[in-house]
């Protein structure tokens, strides 16, 4: 595979205009856009009124972008139609554009937004930008003023980024490990030489014309691509406003969906649905899942769903500094696995650098690029330049690699190095178990301690008592949390993800209504 390179983001922007031209004359009344929302009301756009639609937006990011110094367009990036467009219209315009959370508040943007603007350039509000265009020459700066840090100053210390130029996007990651990153991307495609779709999509089934859904936030990765490929390979592309499990179905089914990229928690929520999964299911000829690990049982759910041929998964990451690929067929013959290095080369390395023996675990490392951008310096990084996201792991003689959980999530238990998610995995392995997670809460007045969240499977009764015996078959005694509390629901983000270090404090709020048990 050849190597990626910083691109001209102004050849994506050409493809847009171009795709828009051709689908507004070929099929000005077919849908594009398809918003949905928690109550089901729909909110179509065709591609004749896309195309006005981003081209009057595109209009009025260029206005602003003649009166504001390096402008960096910002939203909370909802899986809607109004989000979509603002997205798109900055690709066309070729401005960047910063996709936050829906969840963060001002507390959470705040350092985003001042690491943007000392960085990348002057962050405007996408709510802003029709009001920006209508005052005056002299007070043009007045409503992007509205949207700045405070305290701040327009382009303090601005610095250009790694790779000589402005990104085209930027994202953050979720701040589970620790305190959210902002993450620079020159190339909104995901392959490096305009392929729609990228290399991966393509192994995983996508293709041009398709009718996809997107059931995340936009601010993720996954989904950007998602959005950004569909118009540029003439899709209709579903948007869940708020993922519900009954709901999805219900689209899948009604909008014949063929194409979805997913995490496990999804695809575990869907599965507790009481209805003809095979029928709501049947239009499904690609799903692509990562985010995290998925358990086995809800792996081979969907296997037996859909087949082996349509089902695949990715180890990955938003900074995308490298990837695994794997198909049912092959997660059968290897199960657990997340595949083989789809880009770049992975090796396993010990705390020392020299590479594990297959079978060994160690940190799980990818291979040094020529492409500066991908350089993150947040992350574990070698003298040769390979990269860590910090995930534990071995690799099999074949090659594909099996991850076992994060080097920053392990404590020291009575002198045992405990990594929960090997506890997650054994209670996961118990039969009436739907979810579970074991987090370490940390005491400043003791040591640190564990406590597993579990969440019993719809209809089944089960006691503490009975997963301190299942966990005591399987793990040594220092593994076995201190405390037990069974729930209906673990509080993770909208794509699974959460922090596994808490406090005690944070801990006895999320427990609030939770029956619990600690160790006697």
């Amino acid at each position: 595979m050849k190597e990626p390179t910083i691109s001209d983001t102004g050849v994506t922007a050409r493809m847009l205009k171009e795709k828009l031209i051709q689908m507004a004359s070929s099929r000005p009344e077919g849908d594009a856009l398809i918003g949905i929302d928690e109550f089901g009301s729909e909110d179509r756009v065709n591609w004749r009124d896309l195309k006005s639609a981003v081209e009057a937006k595109a209009d009025s990011i260029s206005r602003v972008a003649r009166h504001t110094k390096d402008p960096v367009v910002y939203l909370k990036a909802a899986a809607d139609t109004p989000t979509a467009i603002v997205i798109i219209s900055c690709i066309y315009a070729n401005i960047p554009v910063l996709a936050l959370s829906i969840h963060g508040d001002r507390e959470f943007q705040t350092p985003i937004l001042r690491t943007v603007r000392e960085r990348y350039g002057e962050p405007v509000c996408a709510a802003d930008l029709e009001k920006s265009m209508k005052v005056t020459a002299s007070a043009k700066r007045g409503p992007v003023e509205e949207c700045r840090t405070p305290g701040s100053t327009a382009n303090s210390g601005h610095i250009a980024d790694p790779s000589g130029g402005r990104p085209m996007f930027i994202l953050t990651s979720s701040g589970s490990t620790g305190s959210a990153k902002v993450i620079t991307h020159s190339h909104p495609l995901g392959d490096v030489n305009n392929n729609v779709p990228n290399l991966m999509f393509a192994k995983a089934g996508w293709r041009s014309g398709q009718r996809q859904l997107i059931i995340s936030s936009i601010y993720h990765l996954p989904s950007f691509f998602t959005l950004l490929e569909g118009v540029l390979g003439g899709c209709t592309t579903v948007l869940q406003k708020s993922f519900e499990p009954r709901q999805t179905l219900a689209i899948i089914k009604h909008h014949v969906i063929e194409w979805l990229m997913t995490t496990p928690m999804h695809m575990r929520e869907m599965l507790d649905v009481e209805t003809d999964l095979t029928s709501s299911l049947r239009s499904l000829r690609g799903l692509l899942h990562g985010a995290g690990p998925c358990p086995a049982y809800v792996k081979r759910a969907w296997i037996d769903l859909l087949s082996p041929d349509r089902v695949f998964e990715t180890y990955s990451a938003t900074e995308l500094v490298g990837s695994t690929f794997v198909d049912g067929n092959e997660w059968l013959k290897y199960p657990g696995t997340v595949g083989r290095a789809f880009y770049p080369a992975i090796t396993i390395r010990k705390k020392d650098g020299t590479v594990c023996e297959p079978g060994e675990v160690g940190r799980v490392f990818f291979a040094s690029t020529e492409n500066e951008e991908l350089t993150r310096p947040w992350l574990d990084r070698l003298a040769s330049g390979d990269q860590s996201l910090g995930d534990l792991g071995w690799m099999n003689d074949e090659g594909y690699l099996f991850l076992a959980g994060r080097e920053k999530d392990q404590v020291t238990v009575d002198g045992t190095i405990v990594t929960p998610a090997k506890v997650d995995s054994v209670i996961h392995g118990h039969p009436d178990v739907n979810d579970c997670l074991t987090f370490i809460v940390e005491d400043p007045a003791a040591r640190p301690s564990l406590h597993a969240m579990v969440v019993p499977t719809p209809g089944r009764v089960i006691s503490i008592p009975e997963f301190r015996r299942h966990c005591a078959a399987a793990l040594a005694a220092d593994e076995i949390p201190g405390s037990f509390s069974l729930t209906e629901r673990i509080p993770r983000s909208d794509i699974g993800k959460i922090r596994r270090r808490i406090t005690r404090t944070q801990l006895a709020s999320m427990l609030a209504d939770s029956e619990t048990e600690e160790r006697g």
